[in-house]
């Protein structure tokens, strides 16, 4: 699937022009992305990863993409977080529609929050 084709055809819509963006509602699929032997090894790493959320909220799973990976067990965890993730959807013009993200997840001894880059 090409987003950027998607993006051009209006039918997926980046956070730039969206009147309010795709909103993680849960972040506990995320939060457990972290894979134990990592963990345990006190490893660090990082994700960035794109996929569409579509209108009811849910991540369409044609679309998870990982871009950028520093390990392979991240990028297993990752994309299963994020297909079992829900969101609410973005918003424009009072309707819901599909947008395209774009997010780094940062593991670390420290640190397992995923960031928003979209």
């Amino acid at each position: 699937m090409d987003i950027d084709e998607l993006v051009a055809s209006l039918s997926v819509f980046t956070s730039d022009q969206v009147d309010s963006r795709a909103e993680l509602r849960s972040r506990q699929a995320l939060e457990s992305a972290y894979p134990p032997d990592l963990f345990a090894a006190r490893a660090s790493g990082r994700v960035v990863a794109e996929f569409v959320v579509d209108t009811a909220g849910k991540v369409e799973p044609r679309t998870v993409t990982v871009v950028s990976s520093t390990h392979e067990l991240l990028t297993v965890s990752v994309v299963r977080a994020i297909e079992q993730s829900a969101f609410e959807p973005a918003v424009t013009g009072g309707k819901p529609v599909r947008q395209f993200v774009r997010q780094q997840f940062d593991f670390g001894p420290d640190t397992a929050e995923p960031r928003r880059r979209d």
